[in-house]
């Protein structure tokens, strides 16, 4: 690598050292697996798997180093800002989180989940205690839920103590509800592990690796290979996370069902319908009580949750969810980002800035232009810019009398 001459070579060196310390002896004892392994594997999976696996230790191996080429330190900047813009202090997308409990059910069933989901509901307090005090996985997890978050958190250079506690506090609601899922899920696979007969260590670190293929996570470990790729390719997978974990659990009980077995079959249909049809005619149905005055009739409901559950199942694959909006307007339903493809979510803040120049050459420093200008700055100065533009209008309604309900601080104004 080329000799870094800024401060940023410190920071990355300390970095390199901890990382090496961390993972020395597990990747020796990894490698020396899969050379044992490498044959059975080639011959059973092909030798695309083999690859993989190999590619993923590298990954791990490597670390989050930083690539040198000139456009990764921006790339990365406004990816991590269009995150922090779209999701820092979202309410409404925390009401969403317990979603993710449908395809904990796929994972581990419906019986255990239901144990989870008892024991937090009996004492959230207690459980989550015992939880946190077995699971070092556990008591990581809020600062590692998913890719941009992780990265996030573990970028301290140039900040202050006040922006540190500002990063953590946007995500506060975020982590906190989806915790109401990992405990529930961690709980209930660690039960049916005990209930199986596996120790203790083992029964954790089942359940470990329950939250993580239900939840998904955002350490190099964690993350599919296309996620882990250059500051390019990780532009078009922000927001991927949850998604790739739905796309890898339908495609794992695809492969474990038996065509010609009945019962296997009607357990499928159940167990996709849970992946890919219930968060996203729940989640449409939340989004759509966050929002004042709009009422829409039978139809009109009907033609936005079959927008979503394109949406959502375009989502799964990357590249193809860029075409979720064309797909839309082909089958006739209503799209939330209108006619036009404003790109990759990751690259966000050139949209946004083009949209603040149409306002700006209006010369009138209305609503619309300081909305605009708020996005912008969100990305760029990694700022909380939806919810912000949201609770204005929600204020901006009350006040002139448009509407008296709160829930309009959160979900934005009622249409004029």
């Amino acid at each position: 690598r080329p000799i870094l001459l800024t401060m940023d070579a410190t920071f990355n060196g300390l970095t390199d050292v901890v990382h090496y310390l961390a993972y020395k002896e597990w990747l020796v004892d990894a490698n020396r697996i899969l050379r044992a392994v490498d044959g059975t594997i080639r011959e059973r999976y092909g030798a695309e798997m083999t690859r993989q696996l190999r590619t993923a230790v590298e990954a791990i191996a490597a670390g989050e180093q930083n690539n040198p080429h000139a456009l990764d330190k921006p790339l990365r900047h406004i990816r991590i800002g269009s995150m922090v813009a779209g999701l820092g202090f979202n309410i409404v997308n925390a009401v969403m989180q317990p979603l993710g409990l449908t395809q904990s059910m796929v994972r581990i069933g419906p019986k255990y989940i239901a144990q989870g989901v008892a024991a937090f509901a009996k004492n959230p307090v207690k459980l989550a205690t015992s939880v946190l005090e077995k699971s070092s996985f556990m008591r990581n997890r809020k600062r590692t839920q998913n890719r941009e978050l992780n990265e996030l958190r573990n970028s301290l250079r140039g900040k202050t103590e006040s922006r540190q506690f500002i990063d953590g506090a946007m995500f506060l609601p975020m982590t906190a509800v989806q915790m109401t899922v990992d405990i529930p899920t961690w709980w209930g696979a660690y039960q049916k592990a005990q209930t199986e007969g596996y120790d203790e260590d083992t029964s954790v670190q089942i359940a470990d690796q329950a939250v993580l293929a239900s939840q998904g996570g955002g350490q190099t470990k964690d993350l599919a290979a296309i996620q882990r790729g250059s500051e390019f390719v990780k532009i078009f997978t922000v927001f991927y996370g949850y998604f790739n974990t739905a796309y890898n659990l339908g495609v794992e009980r695809i492969r474990a069902t038996n065509p010609r077995s009945p019962s296997q079959v009607a357990r499928l249909a159940t167990d996709l319908l849970l992946i890919y049809s219930v968060p996203a005619v729940f989640g449409a149905l939340i989004k759509e009580a966050f929002k004042i005055g709009d009422d829409d009739d039978d139809e009109e409901i009907a033609n936005k949750l079959a927008a979503e559950q394109v949406s959502f199942l375009f989502g799964t694959m990357v590249g193809v969810r860029e075409a979720a909006g064309a797909a839309q307007i082909m089958l006739g339903l209503s799209t939330s980002g209108g006619l036009g493809y404003n790109g990759p979510a990751g690259l966000r803040f050139f949209n946004e800035l083009n949209k603040f120049a149409q306002q700006a050459k209006q010369d009138e420093l209305d609503r619309a232009f300081v909305r605009a200008g708020v996005n912008v700055a969100g990305i760029a100065l990694h700022l909380p810019s939806a919810q912000i533009n949201r609770t204005v209008d929600g204020v901006i309604a009350m006040s002139e009398g448009r509407t008296e309900n709160p829930v309009a601080l959160i979900g934005g104004a009622p249409p004029q």
